[in-house]
């Protein structure tokens, strides 16, 4: 009976950390989202914590690419370096610059941050939350440094209930007050909630308007490593990095994509 129960827990191991699941080839995307100095949980990744992952990330060789490399990787065939990964933040949290900028310069690594555009130097307020985001000035200052920056839409709603009129308001107002304010931004975008429309009507004029605005890429979650070379370029994956992950879990996600789950 012994037996049989270590070998179940041995499975279940295995199953867990998908022990059994080779390394999977491609482009990593990670999407982080708030840098604390202490907090850690489900949006929140403390940056000891975060400077632990970026110093494995530059130890085992990976590359970070920005948007605009993979925009020229796409559409132009532009070599990727070997070993790429792309580090990229949603939402413009204020802590990004106080946190994560340091780190990404102590390691020469490069980001992206997705902007919901609406709430530019505001706070989070599509969630009630009352926490800073970047002013219009940080950003231009950050575009300088080791970020760049796309669009998380204009007001942070889920497209997954949105009318393609909607949608098309949202890139629209997007674009033009990232114009106003004069902020330079590379046209990509990642869809709040990671929702896209259920409707295939709705989601393909979705894709139609990303293609009549110019927006070359989308990303969505998904949690997966994306094989290369990309084979869609409005549906991205990225793997959710949080606060509860240890190190290890970070490089299996890394490696794999996702921890799985019982």
């Amino acid at each position: 009976m012994i037996w049989i129960l270590i070998v179940i827990f041995l499975l279940l191991l295995l199953y867990r950390y998908n022990l059994i699941v080779p390394e999977s080839k491609g482009l990593p995307v990670l999407l982080y989202h708030k840098i604390s100095e202490s907090i850690s949980d489900d949006l929140t990744v403390s940056v000891s914590m975060f400077e632990d992952q970026i110093k494995y990330l530059k130890q085992e060789n990976y590359n970070s690419v920005s948007l605009s490399e993979l925009i020229n990787y796409v559409y132009h065939n532009s070599p990727l370096p070997e070993n790429p990964v792309i580090i990229s933040f949603d939402d413009g949290y204020l802590n990004n610059l106080e946190y994560a900028l340091p780190v990404l310069k102590k390691y020469n690594f490069k980001s992206v941050i997705f902007l919901p555009v609406k709430f530019i130097n505001d706070k989070n307020k599509w969630d009630e939350g009352n926490e800073l985001l970047l002013s219009a000035s940080q950003i231009s200052t950050m575009s300088n440094e080791n970020f760049e920056f796309g669009i998380h839409s204009f007001s942070h709603t889920n497209f997954k209930n949105l009318t393609s009129k909607e949608i098309e308001n949202e890139i629209t107002q997007s674009i033009n007050t990232l114009n106003d304010l004069k902020i330079n931004f590379t046209p990509a975008f990642a869809y709040p909630y990671g929702g896209r429309p259920e409707n295939s009507t709705v989601y393909q004029n979705m894709i139609d308007a990303f293609k009549n605005y110019n927006i070359k890429l989308a990303f969505r979650i998904g949690n997966r490593i994306n094989p290369l070379p990309i084979r869609n370029k409005f549906e991205i994956k990225r793997i959710s990095v949080n606060g509860n992950d240890s190190i290890k879990n970070f490089i299996i996600k890394v490696k794999k994509g996702r921890i799985k789950q019982f």
